[in-house]
Parts: structure tokens; sequence; C-alpha cells
């Protein structure tokens, strides 16, 4: 993995490493921010309800234990200071007991007394308790006699109200019997108290009894027509508190209290998935500053490595400049002090460079300079001695015309040799210099061989290196046509050729083998002792050295067929323009200066 992004990143500049690396972090940082701020918005969210349902149920259970509370306070008042005070069935009795129910008609729906056998003793509006079955009210008074000074509540399934029934003793002519005191209290009560919260957004609430039957729920309705089935709180917890329960994929917090005097269980109900969805809006607006808080961090942060990453990559173009000779571009001092001390050091480093360039380009023009020198000075005396010897041989056998045309071919070939000390000479002077040399040998070699020049009228204004075609020539005479008796031939072509310049010196001599013709491009052979001295090798190096290694010398031969050596030079008609193009090693024959790769440096000498 690390290999791969190792890979991945080698070729990459430091300002995308860094920036990515950066940025990378920065997303990172932010996604740990986002869910550590996501858990602690869902963490608050839970805790804010928590306390409000708590707060809530509170409220509901105090409410509900103060109805309770006023209900007790009406069984007390009528059994103390009623029932127990004033003789049953007397006018005193039945003023009183209406005047309760009168003035606690919001309290209560109806009242009935009965005695043990199920007798009614007094009743107030008490249709409903008037049409309790029998195994009802004996219920009703098992129960009261389980605790006799307990009020039990209950809820009546018959009429879905609540009952409120206690055991109550009575005086019947002086015996004391057993009866039970009963009443509803209407339904509207508990409804009024939950109607508070009704409208709240963050869950329900509803009560059950202590058998975990539903005593009050804000969808009464729904569920009695089975349409709507309650789920969540209906298990039984002993202790009340706050506690998670998962229905349907969805967390719910549920708080359970228990009412006081009855023993009810209020049960809060609240959804955190919808809450979290309610609260989106609000979500989505935070994360949407986040996500601009980043997109900020990360401008800001391209721009500080930008700026410090730019003075690196610029001396990363400079240096790039530098490995292809560009030895003039000087690089800006700027950036942080690492930088700036590697920007300082590299221009002192590219200045000692080019120095020691320009000192080892002129070491090598003087060394072309000298070998050029070297070179006109090896023409070989015994071609002048023996020309010369020629010459008074005609002039003694009165071979006046023969003479005279050697001193002129001769004078020819010695003034295009010299050619005003210049390097470079079109390709046509270049080509009367062969022809006159040829013309010497031809006469003095008499018929021994014959010779022709061929030449393309257009290429004639080409520049090139002068005595390139002469030492190829001196060669086809003295080893081509070796052992040749008026049968010789030797051709020299020049033309053009897919945009280049191609001149071949063809001889229909002996030919030679691979072996000969590596050693004669390798230099380990050298022209015959007759010729001028002058290699084909060094032409070749020549060649190469001005016009680059794609062009030069190259040689076909046959056995007992010939030999064809070619030279390839490139189109040139202005120096200065074509080195400036190529920016190849060479000499500026205009203004006197040699050029390596784009370094130019002055010099007094002209060759090539």
């Amino acid at each position: 993995m690390l290999r791969k992004l190792k890979e991945k990143y080698h070729n990459k500049s430091i300002q995308f490493v860094i920036l990515s690396a950066l940025s990378g972090v920065v997303i990172i940082l932010f996604l740990i921010l986002a869910i550590i701020f996501t858990n602690y918005m869902k963490n608050i969210l839970e805790d804010f309800i928590n306390e409000k349902k708590e707060q809530q149920t509170e409220v509901l259970a105090e409410s509900m234990e103060r109805e309770c509370k006023e209900v007790v306070d009406f069984f007390d008042t009528v059994y103390y200071k009623i029932i127990k005070k004033e003789t049953l069935q007397s006018d005193e009795f039945y003023k009183l007991m209406d005047f309760v129910c009168d003035e606690n008609d919001e309290l209560i729906d109806s009242l009935v007394l009965c005695n043990e056998e199920g007798q009614i003793i007094y009743e107030n509006q008490g249709e409903k308790l008037l049409n309790l079955t029998s195994a009802k009210k004996e219920k009703l008074l098992y129960n009261s006699r389980l605790d006799i000074g307990k009020t039990w509540f209950e809820k009546d399934l018959q009429y879905d109200d609540i009952l409120v029934y206690r055991f109550v003793e009575i005086n019947v002519n002086g015996a004391i019997k057993s009866a039970i005191l009963v009443v509803t209290l209407p339904y509207e009560r508990i409804e009024q108290v939950f109607q508070v919260f009704e409208n709240e957004s963050y869950g329900y609430s509803y009560i059950k009894t202590q058998e975990g039957e539903l005593l009050y729920h804000p969808k009464n309705i729904q569920i009695s027509h089975n349409i709507y089935e309650e789920n969540i709180g209906i298990k039984p917890i002993k202790e009340d508190g706050t506690y998670e329960e998962i229905f349907n994929n969805k967390k719910y917090l549920v708080r359970q209290r228990t009412i006081g005097y009855v023993g009810w269980k209020i049960i809060s109900v609240s959804s955190i998935d919808d809450i979290m969805y309610d609260e989106y809006p609000i979500t989505l607006l935070i994360w949407s500053l986040l996500t601009g808080l980043v997109i900020v961090a990360l401008l800001i942060n391209r721009y500080i490595v930008h700026k410090i990453t730019s003075p690196i990559e610029k001396l990363s173009e400079t240096v790039e400049q530098f490995d292809d000779k560009d030895f003039d571009n000087e690089i800006k001092i700027e950036g942080t002090y690492e930088v700036r001390c590697l920007s300082e050091s590299f221009n002192k480093m590219r200045k000692r460079i080019k120095q020691l360039m320009i000192k080892a380009v002129q070491k090598e023009q003087e060394y072309w300079d000298m070998k050029m020198k070297l070179l006109q000075s090896q023409i070989n005396p015994h071609f002048l001695y023996n020309t010369l010897d020629s010459i008074i041989w005609m002039i003694e056998s009165k071979r006046y015309d023969g003479a005279s045309k050697m001193v002129s071919s001769l004078a020819l070939f010695f003034r295009t040799s010299l050619n005003k000390g210049e390097d470079f000479i079109t390709i046509g002077k270049e080509l009367i210099h062969v022809e006159s040399y040829m013309e010497i040998q031809g006469i003095r070699f008499e018929d021994k061989f014959s010779f022709e020049i061929e030449s393309d009228e257009n290429i004639k204004k080409y520049m090139c290196p002068k005595l390139i075609i002469q030492p190829l020539a001196e060669n086809a005479v003295y080893h081509g046509m070796e052992g040749m008796y008026g049968d010789g031939e030797i051709i020299i072509s020049a033309y053009e050729k897919n945009d280049k310049i191609y001149i071949d010196v063809i001889d229909n001599g002996e030919g030679m083998t691979e072996e000969q013709i590596e050693h004669i491009m390798n230099n380990k052979v050298v022209s015959s002792r007759r010729g001028s001295g002058i290699g084909v090798r060094n032409v070749d190096e020549r060649l190469k050295h001005c016009f680059g290694k794609e062009y030069g010398i190259t040689i076909t031969s046959e056995i007992d067929e010939g030999t064809k050596v070619s030279i390839c030079i490139p189109k040139v008609e202005d120096l200065n323009e074509y080195w400036k193009r190529t920016k190849n090693s060479s000499y500026n024959n205009s203004d006197n200066t040699y050029s390596d790769r784009g370094i130019f440096v002055e010099t007094t000498t002209k060759s090539c």
C-alpha cells in the first residue's frame, strides 16, 4: 500500500504533494469533528428530551396526584363528616349528601352508597352505578375490605369511566353494618390534564394501570377501533426512570413515573429519530457552515502552500533549464530561509559552471583549431613534389598545354584549400576544389582512370565544411584505383534527398571487407603515404562536430565491385540561423563566436 502510494506521488510536484497531504488532513479532521459534533448534538438532544420529558412527566404526575387527592379528600369528607355523624335516611343526611355532591359536581359524575347486600342507601346521578352487576358489586366490596382505609381507583370497562370506591361502616338502628361508597369520575378531567402537553413535539404520554391496562391514551379512539396499537412502554417496569426501547428499527426514550394514591404509571414516549429529523434543517445549516469553513481552510491552505512552494518550483524549473545548459537564467532570491540559501548556492554554482563550461568550450575550440591546422599541414609534400615533377617533365617534353592546365588546377586547388582562412565554403566551391584535384591526378596518371562530377545546381548554394570531398576522392584514387589500367572510374555525385544533402564518391575498384571499413571508420588505418594524410575518420568527426551525430560518413563496399563513400550534411544556407535554431556544437562564421548548446565564446580561429 505504501509502495503504491509512493509510486503514485513519485513524479508529482512538491506543491501537489503538500497540498494533497494538508487537504487530506483538513478533510479528515473535518470528518472527525463532524462525527463528534453529530454525536454531541445527538447526546445534547437526548439529554434535552430526557429533561423535557422528565419535567413533563412530573407535571402530569403531580396534576394527577392532585386530582386523586381531591377525590380522597372528598371521600374523607363524606365518610367522616356525614356518614359517621348523621343518622342514615334522615332528612339531614340526605340534605348534606346532596349539598356535598352539588358542590363537587365537577369532581364527580355520580355517587352511590350501598350496603353489603347491594341495596342502595343513597344515590346521586347514579344511573350507571345502579346498573352494576351483583358480581361487580361483590368484587368492589371484596377489594375494599382488603384495605379498609384505602380509596380504590379502577377503570370501568363497561362505561369507560373511572370508578373510585372505599369501605365504610354505617349505623343502622344502633347496629354497625358494612357498606361501600362508590363514585364515578368524569374522564374529561384526565383529558384536560394531558391536553396541556397534547401539542408538544417531543412525543406523547399515556397512563396505564398497575395491571398494564391503558387508562388514558391520546389515541383512545383509534385504539378502541383497533386502528392503532400501543407497543412502546407496555412492558412492565418496576422502577421509575428513563430507559430506551427499539421498535421497528427506531429508537425511543421512555420515561415512567408512578402516580401516588393510585399506583398508575404515566408513560412518556419520545422518538429520537423523529426529533432528529425535525431538527434536520438546523443540523444542515450547521453542517453547511462547517463545510464553508473547510472550503475557506482549503483555500487558505492552498494560498500558504503556494507561497511556500512557489520558490521551490521556480528553483526546480531553473534546474531543468540548467540541465539543458541554459546558464543565463538566474534564480530570484525569495521564499523561506532554506529556499533562499538553496537559490543563492545554486546561482553561485551556475556562475562557476558557466565559467568552467566557457573554458571547456574554448579548450575544445582550440583543439579543433589546432587539429584543422594539423590536418591542413598534413597535405603530403609528395603530392606537391610529384605534381611539380610532372609539370617540369611536361615542359621538358614540350607538352605546354598539359603543363599549363596542371599549373592552373594546382593553383585553384591551393586557393580553395586556403579559402582566405574560412572553415566553410559553398558546395559549389567544394566541388570545384575536388575537380581541380581530380584533374591534376588525371594528368599525372594519364589513362589509368576516368572521373565524372555530377551535381544538382540548386544545392551548390548550401554551405559545408571545406576539404570534406577531396580526402575521399584521394582514397578512391590511391586505394580504389590501385591495380586498375585504363578501366578505372570514379564518380562524384552531389544531390538532395529527404531534405538533406548527400555527396557520394564511388569507384569501381577492388572494394573492401567489413573489417577494413571498420578499421577505417575507427581511425585505425590512415590514408596511404602517397595521399594527403587526411583520413576518412577525421572527415566524419568534423561533420558530426559541426552538425550532430545524425550526419557524417557511411561506407558501403563489395569485393571486386567497388566502394561507395557517402557524405550526409544538412541544408544550410545561413550558418548563424542554423546554429541558433539547433543549438548544436558549431562555429558562428559571422561574428567569430563558437557555440556549444547555447554557450557562446569569442574566438580568433575559424575551424570545424
